[in-house]
């Protein structure tokens, strides 16, 4: 189950489309279950139905109309109102036969069959360029080169602008907790509350306890307001609902990508490009959509096309669905490109305002920088300007990271070394050893 996705493919690009995105799906995680089964991956791998509800009744009819889509596309879905105690619903739908595992157990066996076809693994080196030719180089940010007959750029937001994929992307950050809780009291299956809010629940099996997991709270990246509290919000969600759970055991984020038209870009990574391909976009459902990339990009590397190519082809172009979109967000990056410069400018504090653990753009100098003073009272001065293509970043105070609210760009407040991408180069940054102590409050 992809949230409410089937009813927009289909009024948006027709059944046929609809149709293959679901036999996509259901073809990678069949392809995922067999590869568990042969090579007996011990990652927890279990089936579960997948159920997508809501307590607000004004998205009542979307679910409807999302469970009558989900079933013209193929999948195994019915309406449901039966949900699990404590879940409450006004509308819901189930799709049965999906599965749940452990991921980074599955990852660590593809890492080990990888090695033992042959393949090696580079952990810690940053690519930082690729000239496509015969073979092409990829330059890394060690400063070394890596050769090879064809490359594919899996990067998750592609750090080379030659296509553009900045202007058809955009990133959005995500967050999630887990609470321990009794063991045989929480729901089996996932979860998934759409409304004015989202919410994904999971529970991880223990021995003595279960873990709850609780997942969303997202926003564009960079672009949260300074007030959100998404850790906080999410356990108050998760404690209205569920008794006897414990303090928060875990808390962790993540960030996705979003094409403009919905679906992952899988193919050439722009249409002159004969060796370097791509695949991004995922939609934050990336183990069936990695899994789908892999399966074509596989075929077209040995110069076959596979049937579900042409939906996510790279060079596609939907007005209808993507024209919108595209202008919207590309105008709220000039947005930030232009007015947060202007913004921060008039409302710079000083350095001495801020408190450890806290990072603002300041005045410095005549000018201004993003300044981080640490929890033990060190002010940390990095540029203000994303080193991707120039917009203003913005201090993330949950994750205590400097983000960029144009393509999601993230770099460490203490150092400014890339954290996320596309940049590749860090900030520039100093230590400033003669930043004033913040004033003494009443």
């Amino acid at each position: 189950a992809h949230g409410v996705v089937y009813d927009t493919l289909e009024r948006q690009f027709g059944g046929a489309v609809s149709r293959t995105y679901a036999e996509a799906q259901q073809g990678a995680l069949a392809w995922m279950a067999d590869l568990v089964a042969i090579e007996d991956i011990a990652c927890d791998w279990r089936e579960r139905s997948a159920y997508t509800y809501t307590n607000d009744a004004g998205h009542a009819d979307r679910l409807a109309r999302e469970e009558q889509a989900s079933r013209r596309a193929g999948l195994p879905v019915a309406a449901s109102l039966s949900l699990p105690r404590p879940l409450e619903a006004v509308a819901g739908l189930q799709v049965t036969g999906q599965a749940e595992f452990h991921p980074c157990r599955y990852l660590a066996r593809l890492a080990d069959l990888l090695e033992a076809a042959g393949g090696t693994i580079h952990e810690r080196t940053r690519a930082t360029d690729v000239q496509e030719g015969d073979p092409c180089v990829v330059s890394t940010s060690t400063g070394h080169e890596v050769r090879a007959a064809q490359v594919v750029v899996a990067t998750h937001f592609p750090f080379l602008d030659r296509a553009g994929f900045f202007a058809r992307l955009r990133a959005e950050r995500s967050y999630a907790i887990a609470l321990p809780g009794p063991s045989g009291t929480l729901p089996a299956g996932m979860f998934y509350e759409t409304g004015e809010q989202t919410r994904s629940l999971r529970v991880i099996p223990g021995d003595t306890h279960d873990l709850l997991v609780v997942g969303g709270a997202g926003h564009k990246a960079g672009q949260r307001r300074r007030d959100d509290a998404p850790f906080t919000d999410l356990e108050a969600w998760a404690r209205e609902r569920f008794e006897h759970l414990g303090p928060v055991a875990h808390r962790w984020s993540a960030q996705d990508l979003i094409s403009v038209d919905e679906l992952p870009y899988v193919g050439r990574y722009w249409p002159a490009s004969r060796r370097l391909w791509v695949a991004t976009g995922l939609r934050k459902w990336g183990y069936t959509n990695g899994t789908v990339a892999a399966m074509i990009l596989s075929r077209r590397l040995l110069g076959r096309l596979h049937p579900w190519s042409k939906m996510f082809d790279t060079g596609r172009f939907h007005p209808i669905a993507a024209a919108p979109r595209f202008v919207r967000e590309n105008a709220n990056v000039a947005r930030r490109l232009l007015g947060d410069p202007v913004r921060t400018r008039l409302q710079a504090p000083s350095v001495e305002d801020l408190e450890p653990g806290t990072g603002r753009i300041v005045r410095h100098r005549g000018g201004k920088a993003a300044a981080y003073r640490d929890p033990e009272g060190v002010v940390h001065l990095c540029s203000t300007r994303c080193t991707h293509l120039g917009c203003e970043v913005r201090f993330n105070d949950s994750e205590r990271s400097w983000d960029c609210p144009c393509h999601g760009s993230r770099f460490d407040p203490t150092d400014g070394e890339v954290l996320e991408g596309p940049a590749v180069h860090a900030l520039h940054h100093e230590i400033d050893h003669d930043a004033p102590a913040p004033a003494a409050q009443d």
